[in-house]
């Protein structure tokens, strides 16, 4: 038996509202969004009963990796619950209402959780079909033997039995060390599943692409030039390289970035999995900021086909401060030079410790919305910083293009979509200060 708890957190401190000469006053840029849960910010706890100690109840450590937009504006919600007391961790979906409230025609009560049959499971993408099929792609057994693990499911939150076996599919992407990390995702518009992640192959991690075609089995056309037609796809470094997110261009090309042990890193694929090398030459571009570490984490496609990348970075002249890192690169791979400072783009949070941008999405005005989380009076905080499309920090957004909120001790972003009416919506994790619970976050902006 499970309860879920939803509760609602009020941030005060939010910017003013803007008079405009045509109509009522319109909330500034930045502003939490009133009509979202209450004052913007919805938590969520997933409370389950333990199967050893039957009538007490317990709160599970919920956090959200991934979110995704329905048609009908309901917002659909992929990580993982830790029900540490019973079965460990178990992919978790969750879906809203348009206003924040759970969506309770969805699983039991707006909640779904899907058993591997291990002992961690974590999912970490979501996309919607075409058909409104949701799909979810994430690790099965983290801590032990790492798979790739997709499941699929109806709109009513049941799993979809014409996917996989009973609607679930693992794949070993290594067969040396069980060692398969899924951690992005796309829907082809052929209905084809890309999976990017990461594996410890030859001795180092590789980017890992796998393609499954629509229920769920490998696609055996995709295999680039090993000839093995198995699906997957793998791309040595020249360090330790781990992919965290994917993309595709207007002509069906395939972006892979994440990063080396120092760099950013970034992949294009052939429609077949061959790396493109029209693009740096041999299809694979390593960026340095300088002398400092810098990880990716996110990567958006421009209307022009210029290719955004966002993660991190560890600037020296702030030593143990972190930065917010972007890089524009052209169509061909080569540092975008108009934009920032000859292709890139680091942010001091103003803040002594860690900044960690997590996700990254485009408007349609071509201004960059990033997420994450900074380190602000001894807590974690929610982060958004929007930039111009020159890669200036956007100065109507917020407080000087940053907001930043908490609602507990550890406040953190880990995804981002923006609306069709231009609302910029957050998920992540939020750790109550007096109980030390963790719950699902969702927070909504005006734009």
């Amino acid at each position: 038996m499970m309860v879920i708890c939803s509760s609602m957190v009020v941030c005060m401190g939010c910017a003013p509202a803007v008079t405009t000469n045509s109509g009522p006053s319109v909330p500034a840029p930045g502003t939490l969004d009133a009509s979202f849960g209450s004052g913007g910010i919805v938590i969520t706890d997933y409370v389950y009963e333990s199967s050893s100690d039957p009538g007490n109840f317990y709160s599970a450590y919920n956090e959200i990796n991934a979110i995704a937009l329905q048609s009908d504006g309901k917002i659909v919600v992929a990580g993982y619950a830790d029900i540490s007391g019973d079965r460990g961790e178990d992919f978790a979906i969750a879906r809203y209402n348009p206003n924040g409230t759970l969506d309770t025609t969805f699983g039991t009560g707006g909640f779904v959780l899907t058993d591997f049959g291990d002992t961690n499971d974590q999912a970490t993408a979501i996309a919607i079909q075409a058909d409104g099929k949701i799909v979810v792609a994430g690790i099965a057994d983290r801590t032990g033997n790492k798979k790739f693990a997709l499941a699929r499911y109806n709109n009513t939150g049941t799993p979809d039995t014409s996917f996989g076996t009973n609607g679930k599919v693992t794949t070993d992407v290594s067969s040396e060390n069980n060692s398969g990390y899924a951690t992005a995702m796309v829907i082809q518009s052929d209905g084809k599943i890309l999976v990017a992640g990461y594996a410890d192959i030859g001795g180092k991690s590789q980017f890992v692409v796998v393609r499954y075609t629509s229920n769920g089995t490998l696609d055996d056309t995709f295999d680039g030039d090993t000839g093995t037609g198995n699906g997957i796809v793998t791309t040595a470094f020249t360090d330790n390289a781990y992919a965290n997110a994917l993309a595709l261009d207007s002509s069906g090309k395939i972006l892979v970035a994440g990063y080396t042990d120092t760099k950013f890193a970034l992949a294009r694929y052939q429609a077949d999995g061959n790396l493109d090398t029209s693009f740096d030459t041999d299809g694979k571009v390593e960026t340095v900021f300088g002398g400092n570490a810098a990880s990716a984490y996110a990567i958006a496609v421009q209307n022009d086909g210029k290719i955004m990348l966002g993660g991190s970075s560890n600037n020296s002249s702030s030593p143990g401060a972190s930065y917010f890192a972007l890089a524009r690169y052209n169509s061909n791979g080569a540092l975008d030079t108009s934009f920032g400072n000859a292709g890139q783009v680091e942010t001091y949070m103003g803040l002594v410790g860690t900044a960690n941008l997590c996700a990254m999405k485009i408007q349609n005005d071509g201004k960059i919305v990033t997420a994450g989380s900074c380190q602000k009076d001894s807590k974690e905080n929610f982060a958004f910083v929007r930039y111009t499309l020159s890669g200036i920090l956007d100065t109507s957004f917020g407080t000087d293009g940053k907001v930043l909120t908490s609602s507990g001790s550890k406040s953190w972003l880990n995804s981002l979509l923006i609306q069709s009416d231009g609302k910029i919506v957050g998920g992540g994790l939020n750790e109550e200060t007096e109980t030390g619970t963790t719950n699902f976050a969702l927070l909504r902006l005006w734009p």
